[in-house]
């Protein structure tokens, strides 16, 4: 097969390079890094050629190098870069008061593939679940939202953070407890960020969640919050919902889409037969279906046989949610 072929999805990806598919997915969108194809089910598809853009990216950016500043470069550029070693440079100290140990390599991992100026912010927060400081961690919220657009915060800090918290509790850098610590807190702050939107009457309705067997729903809070803060009447209906009650929800409130949040595990066969089960028996007819979280891409067998729509990041959830508003609206218009 051609070395430049796209056909390796994300999960090939992200094992060969050693990244998270988040940080693929920034990279892409703000820096045009790679192009991936996308199949007819919205699946991205990626080239050996792709790869080895990504890990040279990735090996430049763990050695200092800001993305935004090497995401244009010729692959013998890239290589070029790597090996002068006199070139590289380490990674900026944040703050006088929490400076980067030489010893924290996940944590210079999703610092590297941060916004620069997220990543005081990201830090500061790190430190206080490590810490189980629970001051420190709302005021970094605090901060961040004051500092930058509700997209920005939500897409650039709260899911790089709560991604590189369960990649420190799943590998025992972390304890269950500060897994829990964190995401109480996360929760809290996000519910509140949601309940300053008052929806229109007339606004669309959309349900939030996870489905049953998935119980974390920092995901599904964003994507909530995300939604209200485009004038989405949003339901939030909380983790692990049976595919019935959904669709029961679904019907009772038309609503116009559903929004399900798939973060761990990523190889649970329940959750394949929730959403089949949705989409093929509960879900009312004109009701658009949303998959988006980390593990999302785990699951793509439900994307080839259902008509549920994968929404990889916040900005593709905002774009899927402007097309399904306006299609309603052209839907009005041509019966009035």
């Amino acid at each position: 097969m051609s070395y430049s072929e796209p056909r390796h999805p994300m999960n090939v990806v992200t094992r060969r390079t050693g990244m998270t598919s988040h940080a693929i997915r920034v990279w892409e969108k703000r820096y045009n890094a790679v192009r991936p194809q996308r199949t007819d089910t919205n699946r991205r598809l990626y080239s050996d050629a792709d790869i080895d853009r990504l890990r040279l990216l990735h090996a430049a950016t763990q050695q200092g190098h800001a993305i935004s500043g090497i995401a244009s470069l010729k692959v013998e550029e890239l290589e070029r870069l790597l090996q002068d070693a006199a070139e590289l440079k380490p990674l900026p100290r944040l703050h006088a008061d929490s400076p980067l140990r030489q010893d924290d390599a996940d944590l210079a991992a999703n610092l590297a593939t941060a916004e620069p100026e997220l990543r005081p912010y990201l830090a500061q927060a790190q430190r206080a679940i490590e810490a189980l400081d629970d001051i420190a961690l709302e005021a970094a919220l605090r901060e961040a939202l004051a500092d930058f657009p509700r997209p920005v915060m939500l897409e650039g800090f709260v899911i790089p953070l709560m991604g590189w918290l369960g990649e420190c509790w799943q590998s025992g850098r972390l304890r269950v407890a500060h897994e829990h610590f964190a995401s109480s807190i996360v929760k809290g702050f996000l519910l509140t960020m949601r309940g300053q939107y008052a929806p229109d009457p007339s606004a669309p309705i959309l349900l939030c969640g996870t489905p049953a067997g998935q119980h974390h729903e920092i995901g599904a809070l964003t994507a909530a919050e995300t939604a209200s803060s485009l004038g989405w009447h949003v339901i939030y209906m909380g983790p692990s919902i049976p595919a019935e009650e959904i669709g029961y929800i679904a019907r009772e409130r038309h609503a116009a889409a559903i929004a399900l949040s798939v973060v761990y595990p990523v190889d649970d066969p329940r959750v394949v037969r929730e959403i089949r089960e949705l989409a093929q028996s509960h879900l009312p007819a004109g009701t658009e279906l949303l998959i988006g979280g980390t593990g999302a891409e785990a699951y793509n067998i439900v994307f080839d046989e259902t008509r549920a729509v994968h929404v990889p990041t916040l900005h593709d959830l905002a774009e899927t949610l402007h097309r399904i508003r306006d299609a309603r609206g052209r839907a009005v218009r041509a019966r009035a």
